[in-house]
């Protein structure tokens, strides 16, 4: 047998195109195995389901992805304002109990210091004494008091920031 000029054994031509259908086949058969395996996934997948009642499953599951996103957003707007609430209250806290006067002992008296995050905020001073109580209060701003701070309230003041 001829082939492009060139003078071939008819046993090689037919070993070659055995060859090429062996090949051929072989491709063949890998493709009807991946097809079958995506039919049965695709049944699995359809089971019971006609193509009206799977788009109508999408559009349920895409509805329902918009309600989380818009859940998602309205909770992040809920805790940024939670944030912003929680930097004016109290979140330092010290309290120092001291003996006022030495008749009274078992240091009944104390002083309570309540502050935000700047450092502003209040020290309550309740004095004992035999006679009574009193409770002074004292406006705290930026860490500091108009008004002269006793050692007491300075030691509650000093361990709240320094928390």
């Amino acid at each position: 047998m001829t082939l492009f000029g060139y003078q071939v054994p008819a046993e090689y031509v037919i070993f070659s195109i055995a060859g090429v259908c062996l090949l051929l086949l072989i491709f063949d058969i890998i493709q009807f195995v991946k097809i079958s395996g995506l039919k049965k996934r695709m049944a699995v997948f359809m089971e019971g389901k006609d193509g009206k009642s799977l788009e109508d499953e999408f559009a349920t599951r895409f509805s329902e992805l918009d309600k989380i996103k818009t859940d998602q957003g309205k909770s992040s707007e809920d805790i940024e304002r939670i944030f912003a609430t929680l930097k004016n209250t109290f979140q330092k806290m010290a309290i120092v109990r001291y003996d006022a006067f030495r008749e009274a002992g078992g240091k009944q008296s104390f002083v309570l210091a309540l502050l935000d995050e700047k450092n502003n905020g209040s020290i309550l001073n309740c004095v004992y004494s035999s006679q009574g109580t009193y409770v002074y209060l004292r406006e705290i701003k930026d860490s500091k008091s108009e008004i002269e701070l006793t050692e007491e309230e300075n030691e509650a003041l000093r361990q709240a920031i320094s928390d």
